[in-house]
């Protein structure tokens, strides 16, 4: 109902179930022929809380356990589950929190060109939200899931030397933010991903231009760290 007084529309608050989810990668690179370390934490909010939350009641943990194992040894050939996930739940701030523990052996690639030892990073969980549609000559808008806020950290620990150039990069989009900043701290390299949607479609006439705006950020993806 609407009162005889009203002049504007109400302003109504963001609601603070909005989705986050936070995720951060501990690596422990080892010696080039030993075994590295992988220490997962993820932070749900919102309704990714209460979506991861459902996942864990109603699946078996084995088989999440499972799934999760190959998520990572698909980027990561030779990684393996060194210990049960942990689960801590605060239903009263609706945050579901994991942690995962990951061995991965033979991470250091040796390179056939320069005989060197090269160890490569990809952010998986990131890249699968800024996939191309398939059909890119639109009539009609294209959906963009929304909302979703995605934010991953990966710390690389490294028992080397080695240099690396600080990056800092923004990509806007009508649909869409992104951010990616790496840089050193001492023996760690940190890659920080922030993606949020900000639309739940793209109208046709503007799909050219949302798609380069996805290849600039494809473009971020992948760091190299080289022993010397």
């Amino acid at each position: 109902m609407i009162a005889l007084n009203t002049s504007a529309l109400t302003v109504i608050p963001q609601t603070t179930g909005l989705p986050l989810t936070t995720t951060t990668e501990y690596f422990d690179l080892g010696r080039k022929s030993g075994t590295s370390g992988l220490k997962v934490v993820t932070v749900a909010e919102g309704r990714d809380a209460d979506r991861l939350r459902a996942l864990y009641a109603t699946t078996k943990r084995s088989d999440i356990e499972k799934d999760n194992t190959h998520f990572y040894a698909d980027a990561y050939p030779g990684t393996t589950m060194a210990a049960p996930i942990q689960i801590e739940d605060d239903e009263a701030q609706n945050r579901f929190q994991t942690t995962e523990f990951y061995t991965i052996s033979g991470i250091w690639i040796k390179s056939d060109n320069d005989g060197r030892y090269r160890c490569d990073f990809y952010p998986v969980s990131i890249a699968t939200l800024n996939k191309k549609p398939l059909d890119t000559q639109r009539s009609l808008p294209l959906a963009v899931g929304f909302p979703q806020h995605q934010i991953l950290r990966t710390e690389i620990s490294v028992p080397t030397s080695w240099t690396y150039s600080k990056e800092n990069k923004t990509v806007l989009d009508p649909a869409f933010s992104f951010r990616k900043q790496s840089h050193r701290e001492d023996n760690k390299l940190i890659l920080e991903y922030d993606y949020q949607s900000l639309a739940d479609f793209v109208p046709a006439d503007r799909t050219d231009e949302y798609l380069q705006n996805l290849t600039q950020v494809a473009k971020c993806f992948g760091d190299e760290i080289i022993w010397k």
